[in-house]
């Protein structure tokens, strides 16, 4: 067993990726039920994974008001799917987090674990290149963090009150 892992927290998130997503959260009813139970999925490394990984987090964030479903679902394909397609180059495909939890009123964290190779330049790659940049667009947070001997976490944080302002501006319209 790994040093940073407890019986309380799932397989391959740390303690500090944990506490990270603990805080305090919204009133709303469908925000505190959603608060009191994170999302926990764990998933092989496998292509199939990236819309198991899309429908769990769509599911999870339905019921808030002022999410933006679409762009948290597509962050989190992208995470996945670059984890599916990237990190396994050296070890055989592994397991892939996603654990999704209410941070404060109004902000989504999302963290994305792979225990792969880990980030790093990949020339022989096909594909555009452009999942890393399209999560930066539709989060209001990334950190992307390379674990020793392997492995990498992608944590993105999603305002749920800027959704839901320019929901209420578009409808003043």
């Amino acid at each position: 067993m790994r040093p940073d892992k407890s019986p309380g927290r799932p397989k391959g998130i740390g303690r500090d990726d944990f506490d990270a997503l603990q805080g305090t959260v919204s009133t709303s009813s469908s925000a505190a039920v959603l608060a009191s139970e994170p999302l926990n999925r764990s998933f092989p490394a496998r292509s199939e994974s990236v819309a198991q990984a899309r429908h769990s987090i769509e599911a999870y964030i339905r019921p808030l008001d002022g999410a933006d479903t679409g762009g948290v679902a597509l962050a989190v394909s992208e995470a996945v799917g670059n984890a599916v397609r990237h990190a396994y180059r050296v070890h055989e495909p592994g397991t892939i987090q996603l654990r999704a939890e209410l941070l404060v009123p109004d902000t989504l964290g999302v963290i994305v674990i792979d225990d792969g190779d880990g980030m790093s330049p990949h020339p022989g790659s096909e594909g555009l290149r452009l999942g890393l940049p399209l999560i930066s667009a539709v989060t209001t947070g990334l950190e992307i963090e390379r674990h020793k001997p392997h492995g990498t976490t992608v944590r993105m944080r999603f305002s749920l009150a800027r959704a839901g302002a320019a929901t209420s501006v578009e409808a003043a319209a």
